[in-house]
């Protein structure tokens, strides 16, 4: 038997069933890796976990091909933070678990480029999901 000073992380209290990007549609969302570029179409991520709390941590990275013409951080949500270059917005919130799952959503606003962009999600601190999609 061998000491050791090193802490074992702790075990995650969640496994990740399914984590989906897609656009909202009449009538819910939709799996898709192509967003319209038209004003007020929505997109986003659903992710179903199984987990026995009703709130959990998570943490978006959005990186855009090009900075916005207008992009603000929306502290009122949670925590929004932008990169300098303004093509990365980093946001944290913690969310009610319903039903297994936890999502956020975006909308296409006038300036936002075409393109590809990213996302990386994080739950309690853990890489999830990361999306490449296409704005066009």
């Amino acid at each position: 038997m061998f000491a050791t000073s090193e802490k074992l992380p702790p075990p995650a209290s969640f496994r990740v069933l399914k984590a989906e990007f897609g656009i909202v549609v009449p009538g819910g969302f939709r799996p898709s890796t192509k967003v319209p570029l038209r004003n007020g179409q929505g997109f986003g991520w659903v992710i179903q976990l199984e987990t026995s709390r009703d709130a959990i941590r998570w943490r978006e990275e959005l990186r855009l091909p090009a900075a916005p013409q207008t992009w603000q951080a929306d502290e009122a949500s949670g925590k929004h933070t932008m990169s300098a270059d303004r093509r990365t917005s980093i946001l944290e919130r913690e969310a009610r678990v319903e039903n297994g799952l936890i999502y956020n959503l975006w909308q296409i606003s006038p300036g936002d480029p075409r393109g590809r962009y990213s996302m990386r999600v994080m739950v309690e601190d853990l890489l999830v999901s990361t999306f490449e999609f296409d704005v066009e």
